[in-house]
């Protein structure tokens, strides 16, 4: 597969850099939104489409940039979640944590799939395979992976223009990364994606691979993609 190159891959130990000792001062606001919302947007299919998929406690953070991101965050994702989380350090906004998803919201969320009216780039993500249970994508359990970089040039362009998609693009790059120095990385986590030469041809990767350097976390055993990491450039 030439539009792909490994890479090394890198252990990340759960813990504290340094010697432990921080004088951040760290506060938690729990948010509560009542009420149901009709309106899902794009960037909320986007978000919440893997929290319809399991049963898992899944928890996906925000980070927050600037005003306009935690706007989005809260008007538009937010509003979906039972559980939601202001992470305050230093008297700063540093990120907004969500975590089960509204028994209402799935349940449009799942019926606007049934009825094609999900996003096609989201429901190639998410709904064009298999689904694997997730707990099998949690990259602390795997032994045997391999990273891979994406070679962009080797990559063709998407088959048409898809303008709508650009608001998620804008604010992942918003949130997850304001310059090429941001440590955040968004992380997609595609149902049942296999490596192989044909995942080159997807719409998806074609779309992102226009505005993100892109590496693929892939099981090594049976060539599961685990895990997708969009990075600024």
């Amino acid at each position: 597969m030439n539009w792909l190159r490994e890479m090394n891959v890198i252990t990340v130990v759960n813990g504290t850099l340094g010697n432990g000792i921080s004088n951040e001062k760290l506060e938690i606001n729990r948010i509560q939104i009542d009420g149901k919302c009709n309106d899902i947007t794009i960037i909320a299919q986007f978000f919440i489409a893997i929290h319809t998929l399991f049963d898992l406690p899944i928890v996906t953070a925000f980070p927050i940039t600037n005003e306009e991101v935690e706007e989005i965050v809260m008007e538009q994702i937010a509003i979906h979640f039972n559980k939601i989380q202001k992470i305050i350090i230093n008297n700063r906004l540093e990120r907004i944590q969500l975590m089960e998803i509204k028994d209402f919201s799935k349940n449009k969320f799942l019926e606007m799939s049934r009825f094609n009216q999900i996003h096609p780039i989201i429901r190639e993500l998410y709904f064009s395979s298999e689904i694997i249970p997730l707990e099998h994508n949690f990259l602390t359990f795997r032994e045997n992976k391999k990273r891979y970089q994406v070679l962009n040039e080797k990559i063709g362009i998407p088959s048409q223009a898809d303008s709508s998609f650009l608001d998620v693009i804008m604010f992942i790059k918003k949130s997850f990364g304001v310059s090429k120095e941001d440590n955040h990385t968004s992380v997609i986590s595609p149902a049942g994606w296999k490596i192989k030469n044909d995942i080159k041809k997807l719409e998806s990767i074609k779309l992102f691979s226009q505005y993100f350097n892109l590496e693929l976390i892939v099981d090594s055993d049976n060539g599961q993609i685990l895990a997708i990491d969009l990075l600024n450039r």
